[in-house]
Formats: C-alpha cells, sequence, structure tokens
C-alpha cells in the first residue's frame, strides 16, 4: 500500500470516528431516575377503572361441546334466544 493511500484510509478513518462522536450529546437531566415512567403508569390508571382486575386472571369461561352442539343447533334451527335489549337510563331518570 502506497504512503498516500494509507494516509487517506487513516484520515478516512480519523473523519469517521469525529463524525460519530458529533451524534452523541450530553443528557440535559443526567442520567434516567428509577421513578422513570411512572407518570405514565398512573396516568393510564387514572383512566381505567380497574387497571388489574381478578377476572383476567381466570381465563375463559368453560364450555363442553355437547353445550356449544346444542347452541349451534338451536341457532340453526331459528329457536336461539333473542338477545335482552340493553336499558338505559337519562341523567334525572326517575323510574
Amino acid at each position: 500500500m502506497s504512503g498516500r493511500r494509507r494516509y487517506t484510509a487513516v484520515l478516512a478513518a480519523a473523519a469517521a470516528v469525529l463524525a460519530t462522536g458529533a451524534c452523541v450529546g450530553p443528557r440535559i437531566g443526567g442520567p434516567l431516575g428509577a421513578d422513570f415512567g411512572n407518570a405514565v403508569s398512573h396516568n393510564a390508571g387514572q383512566h381505567v377503572i380497574d387497571p388489574r382486575p381478578a377476572q383476567a386472571l381466570e381465563g375463559a369461561p368453560d364450555m363442553d361441546g355437547a353445550r356449544a352442539a346444542g347452541a349451534l343447533e338451536r341457532y340453526r334451527g331459528g329457536q336461539a334466544t333473542a338477545p335482552k335489549s340493553p336499558e338505559t337510563s337519562a341523567f334525572g331518570d326517575t323510574r
């Protein structure tokens, strides 16, 4: 390798090292504290009624094959029970 080519390679490597050093900036507040992200968890907890419901640990309800087959036959035969209509009340309703 000639001297000029080696000089160019060293100069390019030095420029690359200096250029990547410019990408690192000082942190304004220093390193992140142990409580970093607590505000997000707190705000989510304020917007959700129960962020950790006990029913979530139970899993899906069990259903046996005979019960599922009966429900499917009733549905196909047009004998399925209609769902209840939702009941709502207006603010101040005195029923």
